[in-house]
């Protein structure tokens, strides 16, 4: 087996997680009609920023992941 294939960025996995957390909490806002809609989105308010400071932390995790395997390539 690729010794590339064993490693892996927990805290990548664990950004997917929370993205897939977030996404599936966001249609359940009829849930959240009683109590305030701002809970399916978790802070409606500042969501453009959330979203742009999720999608800058993402995109830095690729870049250092593929910067690690690029390396581990020259390497071998």
């Amino acid at each position: 087996m690729n010794d590339l294939s064993k490693k892996c960025l927990y805290s990548l996995d664990m950004m997917k997680c929370m993205a897939a957390i977030f996404i599936t909490n966001s249609h359940f806002q009829p849930l959240y009609e009683g109590v305030n809609t701002a809970f399916a989105t978790f802070v409606k308010i500042n969501n453009d920023r959330l979203a742009r400071k999720i999608k800058n932390l993402l995109y830095s995790l690729l870049l250092k992941r593929s910067k690690l395997l690029e390396n581990k390539q020259k390497t071998v």
